[in-house]
């Protein structure tokens, strides 16, 4: 599934636009999958076996035609044709990380167990700009499982400063010294 939405997101990137067009299609593509993963009964509309392709493309002209560019309502057009429209939060995924590295923007997820403060993240913020130099768009998420630390997530790569993860370690590091003396726990 994930290799079908890459090519496709992939596909649309490599249509020509302006960098201005490119933030301007992926803002289109963001309310689309918005309508689409919170509106049921357009689901229902464009993928029932009822309606001809015709119909569920004459659906999303009257829906969409001059409200999002051209390209994007064919592409998404074409999506209904093949059926493929239950990959799109993956095509937006992958087509919003093609947007952000031609533009020279990092996502970076801060993980901790309660809100970092304003001036923390604006440190942090900048910090990375003068290392990555690249803009940062630091997302906050807030997620108890780790204890407390942090984690922080910059595109692919993983930083685990978590307490949970400290945890583990330690744990595995008596484990095998335990081990190693012929202890058994």
């Amino acid at each position: 599934m994930g290799l079908v939405a890459y090519h496709y997101s992939k596909g649309l990137f490599a249509v020509p636009v302006s960098p201005y067009g490119l933030r301007q299609r992926l803002q289109d593509l963001e309310v689309i999958e918005q309508v689409w993963r919170t509106n049921p009964a357009f689901q229902l509309g464009l993928t029932t076996p009822t309606l001809t392709i015709q119909q569920k493309a004459a659906k999303l002209r009257t829906l969409f035609q001059g409200k999002i560019d051209e390209t994007l309502l064919a592409f998404f057009t074409l999506l209904v044709k093949r059926k493929h429209l239950f990959h799109l939060p993956l095509i937006l995924h992958d087509y919003r990380h093609l947007v952000h590295e031609r533009l020279g923007i990092l996502e970076v997820n801060l993980i901790t167990t309660e809100p970092a403060q304003e001036s923390t993240k604006a440190e942090l913020k900048h910090k990375l700009e003068r290392s990555y130099q690249k803009q940062i768009n630091l997302k906050e998420t807030l997620d108890l499982r780790i204890l407390g630390g942090a984690i922080l997530i910059l595109g692919h790569q993983i930083l685990d400063g978590s307490l949970r993860y400290k945890l583990q370690r330690l744990k595995q590091t008596l484990l095998t010294q335990g081990t190693r003396y012929g202890s058994k726990t």
